[in-house]
């Protein structure tokens, strides 16, 4: 038996499990869109929360992809790990230029306009 989940197959309760989680998130869609044209106020911390929770989730997922890549040898998780790092890379890149985060117009000579 293998010890990496993705070699097994799922069982008919883990499609039940997806299709609900499916349908769960197609139903809160349809329940949110009549509110999508409503404009709600600026929140100035938003982009730099999410490009840091995306620099971190990107990291980590770039190390798994190392380590299954480590494991098996199999040369498309190294390209996947690579691509994640890259991704990783260019958001903290981006959170530098924000601006207003580490500066009023952001780090490594940016303007108004870098970082949109």
């Amino acid at each position: 038996m293998s010890k990496l989940i993705t070699s097994r197959r799922p069982t008919p309760l883990h499609r039940w499990i997806a299709l609900g989680l499916a349908l769960g998130i197609g139903v809160l869609v349809a329940l949110i869109l009549p509110f999508a044209s409503a404009q709600l106020p600026a929140c100035a911390p938003f982009v730099p929360i999410f490009c840091t929770a995306v620099v971190l989730t990107e990291a980590m997922t770039s190390l798994l992809m190392w380590v299954r890549y480590r494991m098996g040898k199999s040369p498309i998780d190294a390209a996947l790990s690579a691509a994640y790092a890259f991704s990783s890379l260019t958001c903290a890149v981006q959170l530098l230029i924000f601006p207003g985060v580490f500066s009023p117009t952001g780090l490594l000579g940016a303007s108004r306009q870098s970082a949109v």
